[in-house]
């Protein structure tokens, strides 16, 4: 009965690495393709929280140079906002740590957790955001708190999605700027009468 058992955990723990190993490499592919910030965040989000058996979770992109907040979350009735999750204590702390934080008895966005476990979003080491999931639940033997290999998940997650996010503002950036350089030369051409000259 004990080696059944042990049996079982194993195959279990299998499939949880395989699904984790999977998951990664979708969210690889789903980064590489052009897309809104706002659906990015959704994806990674609703991917993290489901993987890790969490029944609810949030993440957060904070505003920068212009960029919007971006906010997703999963199983939150009510979010106070990107302002609000950022003078977080427990988000604080993962800015601070730059790496993975899992805790037991928690309280995040003013909300008791029995566990919660995030990562934070950093690029040219910059913390651009954070993801958190919350509420681990009991599958498979396992227990409520969140372990290394969730946190060692998160970082993998973060350390994907980070970049792209960058890059997706950077790309924004660079588009106002040439719009923007567009419309000052049309201003100059009309202001200096270049177009009668050179017809």
């Amino acid at each position: 009965m004990v080696v059944r058992d042990a049996r079982a955990s194993e195959s279990f723990d299998l499939r949880k690495k395989v699904l984790r190993l999977e998951t990664l490499y979708d969210v690889s592919r789903a980064l590489n393709v052009l897309r809104e910030e706002q659906s990015l965040v959704d994806e990674i989000v609703s991917r993290t929280v489901s993987l890790l058996d969490a029944e609810r979770g949030f993440g957060v992109v904070f505003e920068e140079h212009g960029s919007p907040a971006v906010v997703s979350t999963v199983g939150l009735p009510s979010f106070p906002g990107a302002l609000a999750a950022a003078s977080d204590p427990f988000v604080l702390d993962l800015c601070r740590a730059r790496g993975p934080l899992s805790r037991t008895g928690e309280t995040v966005l003013g909300t008791a957790a029995v566990s919660v476990a995030g990562a934070p979003l950093v690029a040219r080491d910059r913390v651009v955001g954070v993801v958190v999931a919350l509420d681990r639940e009991a599958r498979g033997g396992a227990g409520t708190a969140f372990d290394e290999g969730d946190r060692r998940f998160l970082e993998s997650v973060a350390a994907l999605a980070a970049p792209a996010i960058d890059a997706l503002r950077q790309l924004r950036a660079l588009e106002a700027d040439v719009d923007r350089l567009r419309e000052e030369n049309r201003a100059l051409k009309g202001s200096l009468g270049i177009d009668e000259l050179l017809v």
